[in-house]
């Protein structure tokens, strides 16, 4: 096999293996820190970038490989909705918990 698709293959599933962590950190219920889930959506955004050069690279070769950088990809941003999600979800609760201390103290 060519050691261009070997090394390819191998960053591949180095990359693969970084998205299905956290696809599982995500839906065995992610951390309700908002520090902790805006560091994992950093991760998400080295991901890609890691992904795109990647991308570039497995470009040069076969187009069977665009099947699998494409099935990252929507991984990838399915992560950073989720993420984005949680983070709102709690950017919210810490609103109300706000909004309910205030109103304790103006009783």
């Amino acid at each position: 096999m060519n050691p261009e698709i070997t090394a390819l293959n191998r960053l591949h599933g180095a990359l693969r293996q970084s998205v299905t962590k956290l696809e599982n950190y995500i839906k065995q219920g992610a951390s309700e820190d908002k520090v902790v889930l805006e560091t994992e959506l950093t991760k998400v955004d080295i991901m890609r970038k890691k992904l795109f050069d990647l991308q570039k690279r497995y470009y040069e070769l076969p187009p069977e490989t665009d099947e699998a950088i494409e099935q990252m990809e929507t991984s990838l941003e399915e992560m950073e909705v989720s993420l984005k999600y949680l983070i709102s979800k709690y950017c919210r609760v810490d609103k109300v918990s706000v909004d309910n201390q205030l109103d304790a103290s103006n009783e």
